[in-house]
C-alpha cells in the first residue's frame, strides 16, 4: 500500500463500485493485492489462504460501500487491509495453530505451528506471558529460538552455534520450543489469556 502511486481517488475508486464499473473494480482489487498477500504468508497461510481471504475481503468491502457502511475515518487502503487482517485472525484461530492451543502433535508438526504465534495479532496479555517464560530459558535456547523467529536457515544456525548439522538444531530446538510450550501452559493465566472458545 505505501509507496505505490495511486491512478485514482478514494471517490472515484468508491463511485465506481455504485456504478459497477469493472475497469476501477479490476484497479482496485490488483492494488490491494500484494500488501495482503505479503500479510498473509507472512502469517502462516499459503496462496490459496490469500486468494480465498482476499475474495471474501473484495466482496465484504464492496458490500458494505453499497450499503453506504464506510465511513471515510481513513483510506480504502486501509480499510480493505483490515477487513482481511480480521478475517485472517478468525481463521488462525478456527484452525488453532497457535503452539499454545496446539495440543498431542509430534515434534515436526508442533516446530511448523510455532511460528504461528504472531505478535501483531497476539493480545497484551499473550504477549506478556510469552515474553515472561521466554525469558526463563537458557541463554543457548533463547538464542537458538530467536533465530528461528527471524527465519535464519538451519546452516546457519549451526554455523553460529557451532553444531555439528542442522539435524542437531532441528533436535535441540524442538526441546526447547517444547520446554517453552509447556512452560507457558503452566502459567496460571494461561487457560483464561489463550482460551479463544
Amino acid at each position: 500500500m505505501l509507496g505505490i502511486k495511486k491512478k485514482f481517488s478514494d471517490q472515484e475508486f468508491i463511485d465506481g463500485i455504485l456504478s459497477d464499473d469493472s475497469r476501477l473494480l479490476y484497479e482496485l482489487y490488483y492494488q490491494n493485492l500484494p500488501a495482503i498477500k505479503k500479510s498473509i504468508l507472512n502469517n502462516g497461510g499459503n496462496i490459496q489462504d490469500v486468494k480465498d481471504v482476499y475474495q471474501v475481503t473484495i466482496l465484504s468491502f464492496i458490500e458494505q460501500i453499497k450499503k453506504n457502511k464506510f465511513n471515510h475515518d481513513c483510506s480504502l487502503d486501509t480499510y480493505i487491509f483490515s477487513i482481511a487482517k480480521k478475517l485472517w485472525l478468525k481463521e488462525l484461530r478456527r484452525r488453532r495453530k497457535s503452539i499454545f492451543i496446539e495440543s498431542d502433535v509430534d515434534l515436526q508438526a508442533d516446530l511448523e505451528d510455532f511460528s504461528d504465534f504472531d505478535f501483531e495479532y497476539a493480545s497484551v496479555m499473550q504477549k506478556s506471558i510469552f515474553m515472561k517464560h521466554f525469558a526463563l530459558l537458557n541463554e543457548d535456547c533463547k538464542k537458538i529460538l530467536d533465530m528461528f523467529f527471524k527465519k535464519i536457515s538451519d546452516e546457519e544456525v549451526a554455523n553460529k552455534l557451532n553444531v555439528s548439522n542442522k539435524h542437531a538444531v532441528v533436535q535441540r530446538r524442538a526441546r526447547c520450543k517444547l520446554y517453552l510450550i509447556e512452560s507457558v501452559r503452566q502459567d496460571p493465566m494461561y487457560k483464561e489469556v489463550f482460551d479463544y472458545e
